[in-house]
């Protein structure tokens, strides 16, 4: 083998290790999980806001029934 080969074949060797180590991938990588976190936090918070707006309405029933019952204890009173 001439030493031009040699040269050669060992600069691909070192191109092949060189890859496993390039950091490129690694923040593709990141950028891809980060976006996924994003995403993930954006649901989260569509979830919770959800959430939120089904407490209220509930809420507001459950003052409504009161409001009812407050009601029909009055008109039972003013019947006695």
């Amino acid at each position: 083998m001439s030493t031009t080969e040699l040269l050669a074949e060992r600069k691909a060797e070192l191109k092949e290790e060189q890859a496993k180590y390039d950091y490129r991938s690694d923040e593709t990588e990141i950028n891809r999980l980060n976006d996924q976190l994003q995403n993930k936090v954006i649901l989260m918070n569509q979830k919770k806001n959800l959430y939120d707006e089904f407490e209220k309405e509930i809420v507001h029933i459950e003052d409504m029934e009161r409001y009812l019952e407050t009601l029909e204890t009055e008109e039972v009173e003013e019947v006695l």
